[in-house]
């Protein structure tokens, strides 16, 4: 999201797309557009956290269910593990880092 220098959110930026921007305003991250995506993550971190369940069990779930990954397509296990290594779900936005 666009923030401007009072602090008022501007404009959203999607993931990829290009845009430009004043000096005074900077970028924070919000929650994404699409309640179903918010939804799947949120159960996920409560899942792992709460039950006895081992990411290749989400991942099967998941699938089972017919929500789509990501991309689209099925989910993997690496993707999840990675989903629940990022910090910036946890609400830390770590910039510019590398791995």
């Amino acid at each position: 999201m666009l923030v401007d220098e009072a602090g008022t959110h501007k404009q959203r930026v999607h993931n990829g797309e290009a845009f430009a921007k004043p000096r005074s305003w900077h970028v924070t991250l919000v929650l994404s557009d699409d309640p179903e995506k918010v939804k799947v993550a949120k159960w996920l971190f409560q899942a792992y956290d709460e039950q006895d369940i081992g990411i290749r069990s989400l991942a099967n779930d998941l699938n089972k269910r017919g929500i789509p990954g990501p991309r689209g397509g099925l989910w993997h296990v690496g993707t999840i593990r990675e989903m629940l290594k990022n910090e910036t779900y946890a609400g830390d936005f770590i910039w510019p880092k590398r791995s």
